[in-house]
């Protein structure tokens, strides 16, 4: 499976539940990059580089999401379980004070972060994440069904080998405005084809999306009174700007910022928009504002 250079060195870790991949870039205090299903770290290969040239150390685990490379079986793939090992990678990191990035399934892990490990975690920016009822959204409801149907996760696989098929509103249609390079998409999806054991790790993962998780950790949100940007498609096809209004109000000490010219993933359609927020929320975050303009 091709990586991408951008997210910096790659390590294997060996974790209590199964042996993840991360990538490592930069120096500085630490910026955590959590990505949703069927993607890997390489979400945020076009926004790592910018945050990393800032000062910054950006970790990016791939996460078993359904196109990891090396399959985690028996390892609880819930989203408390998914928190749990991006809870014990920053110990075995002896990472502190995080600034944590979530997108989508990402943005949950965030959210179960803030919740459990506050002390762990220095700011969040939750970048159109999975939130209350829509957890699956209702254009991705189908996946818990399609998990417990024998065979499924491999008919998913081979259909989207075709374009088309991805474009289709229920696939991948939704989730960006501008055409995912396609060597991007094949590496997204070919460990699914081609290994039963991920696509088995697909389909536990998928049977353990609920909104229960979602709603659960909304309720101990206000608990967390560090700061929080929430960052939201201006565009969104999948995820209603509402939701954002809710975070806000569940959040404390957090603020709302529109990106125009997006769908939901906003690390493939705008991603040099999406680096500066993240380096300006860092910035104050962290330490002083920056004297010099961002370029």
């Amino acid at each position: 499976m091709s990586q991408s250079a951008s997210l910096g060195e790659s390590h294997r870790i060996a974790l209590s539940n199964g042996t993840i991949l991360y990538r490592d870039r930069g120096t500085g205090p630490v910026v955590l990059f959590l990505h949703g299903t069927i993607v890997t770290g390489d979400l945020w290969r076009n926004v790592v580089p910018s945050v990393s040239a800032a000062g910054y150390r950006a970790i990016t685990p791939d996460l078993p999401f359904g196109a990891h490379e090396i399959a985690v079986p028996g390892a609880d793939l819930s989203a408390p379980g998914a928190a749990g090992m991006v809870t014990e990678l920053l110990e075995r990191l002896d990472l502190s004070d995080v600034i944590v990035v979530g997108n989508q399934f990402g943005g949950v892990v965030a959210q179960l972060l803030m919740a459990d490990h506050p002390e762990r975690i220095r700011g969040a920016v939750l970048a159109a994440p999975d939130c209350f009822e829509y957890f699956p959204p209702p254009t991705l409801a189908y996946l818990p069904l399609a998990g417990r149907i024998p065979g499924s996760m491999r008919l998913l696989g081979l259909a989207t080998r075709s374009r088309f098929v991805r474009q289709l509103p229920w696939v991948f249609g939704r989730t960006a405005k501008r055409p995912i390079p396609r060597d991007v998409m094949d590496n997204n999806l070919r460990p699914c084809r081609a290994s039963a054991a991920i696509r088995d790790d697909g389909r536990r993962m998928v049977l353990r999306v609920n909104k229960r998780v979602t709603l659960a950790v909304a309720q101990r949100l206000p608990s967390f009174e560090k700061p929080v940007l929430i960052i939201w498609a201006a565009e969104d096809k999948i995820y209603p700007r509402s939701l954002a209004h809710r975070l806000h109000a569940a959040l404390p000490n957090s603020t709302v910022r529109l990106i125009e010219d997006s769908y939901t993933w906003i690390p493939e359609d705008q991603p040099d928009a999406l680096a500066r927020m993240i380096i300006e929320f860092a910035d104050k975050t962290v330490h002083e504002p920056r004297t010099t303009p961002l370029t």
